[in-house]
This record gives C-alpha cells, structure tokens and sequence, in this order.
C-alpha cells in the first residue's frame, strides 16, 4: 500500500532492535542540535515508537507536504512560531505586523514572544498525521515524525537506500492494528 503512493520509493519495516537505535540516536540529536539558550525535542519519533509497528519510507520530493508544521518554537506549551511551507500563506503572513520571519519558512509570532520570558523554549519535531493511511482496513493510530539527518543515513544505509540523493527524505511510520478505527 504505502508503495503506491506519490512519492514514495520503498519501504522498510522498523524491527524493535532498529527502534530503540533510532530512538536512542534521536534523543542524542536533539541534545547537540539546539542553538545556544535552545533545546530541541522529537515528540513525533517518540509517538512513533510507542506504536506496534513502525516502518520507514524513502521518498521523493512529491510526497505530498504534512498538512500541518513540522517543526514548532514553544515556550513552555504555547507555540511562539512555527514551520510555514504554502506559498499563500508565506504571502499572507508575510504582510502581518504580527509575524517575523526567521528565514523563509519560519515565522515567529511577534505577540506571543513576551509569554516566553522565563520559560524553557525548545524546538519541537511535532507528530504528524499520515492521511494515506486512515482508510486502510484494520490499522489505527497512525502517527508520522521526521528524522534528523544522521538519523535519516543511518536508516538509508541498513535499509540499503541510496545516500547520495539528497532530495529523498525518509519518514518514519508508526501505527496499530485494530479492528475498528480508533
């Protein structure tokens, strides 16, 4: 099934050994990933591997773009900015006082700063959906997370996926089996 789907190269299922590698060398990213005063969290690739089956995807760039930002600023458990990919909104949010972009696709928003004195701020990799799943027949909680990039030639390497393609991206998949959808 996931084969089938714009762009989506292969697939390679997870085995609980590979999980807790994968867990261990995200949680060793997020430590030395962080700008100085920031820390970084993966909270996708924690609900990942919470899951009873996790695979890994190899894709191209047509693999459709979450519906929602990858990566999020918090303070605390408020989000202060945050990943913006649509060209309309980039555009919209572009022409709002409100917002300042960091880059070309992150936008703080300029009045929530003032919440994160004094709080922990951190980068998160938030979870996300994996909609091309949610009618499969007998599988339930679904979860998606983006990987770091030693983490992503790691798993290129065991899986046996080209590293030299810098244009494909690997996901990680995690989900249940059920009989009714959860």
């Amino acid at each position: 099934m996931l084969r089938s789907i714009r762009g989506v190269i292969d697939v390679w299922p997870v085995e609980a050994d590979e999980r807790k590698t994968i867990l261990r060398m995200e949680e060793s990213a997020s430590e030395g990933s962080g700008l100085a005063g920031l820390s970084t969290a993966n909270e996708g690739i924690r609900e990942v591997m919470q899951r009873e089956f996790v695979v890994c995807i190899n894709h191209s760039p047509d693999l459709r773009h979450p519906s929602k930002p990858i990566m999020t600023l918090k303070a605390g458990s408020g989000v202060i900015g945050q990943e913006v990919w649509e060209e309309n909104q980039i555009a919209k949010l572009s022409a709002d006082p409100n917002m300042v972009f960091l880059g070309r696709n992150f936008v703080l928003f300029r009045d929530r700063l003032d919440t994160a004195r004094g709080k922990s701020v951190r980068f998160v990799f938030e979870p996300q959906s994996f909609p091309e799943l949610d009618d499969v027949h007998g599988v339930c909680k679904i979860v998606s997370a983006t990987i770091s990039p030693i983490t992503d030639v790691y798993i290129k390497r065991r899986a046996g996926w080209n590293t030299a393609h810098s244009d494909q991206g690997t996901v990680l998949i995690g989900f249940n089996l059920c009989q009714k959808k959860a």
